[in-house]
């Protein structure tokens, strides 16, 4: 909800925008979910957080692909 308030209000400052955005990204590891699993390990694919946040970086994307490209780089799990 907080996401598609910000998308709507993309007039507002830069700033201000990116905070919005930020904020509801962020706030998608506070919900409480359940893993998905398939073939006996977590789908991470379609693991409703991964599923929203990639809605969300989307929205953003069409706007500010700078700023989504961000916003996805802060949630990756580094590759050893």
């Amino acid at each position: 909800m907080q996401a598609r308030i910000a998308d709507a209000l993309w007039i507002l400052r830069r700033g201000a925008r990116r905070l919005m955005f930020e904020k509801a990204f962020h706030g998608i590891e506070d919900l409480k979910t359940k893993p998905v699993i398939r073939f006996g390990r977590v789908d991470k694919l379609n693991d409703p957080k991964f599923l929203l946040r990639q809605e969300l970086a989307m929205m953003v994307a069409k706007r500010d692909p700078a700023f989504a490209k961000i916003l996805l780089n802060s949630v990756l799990e580094p590759v050893c």
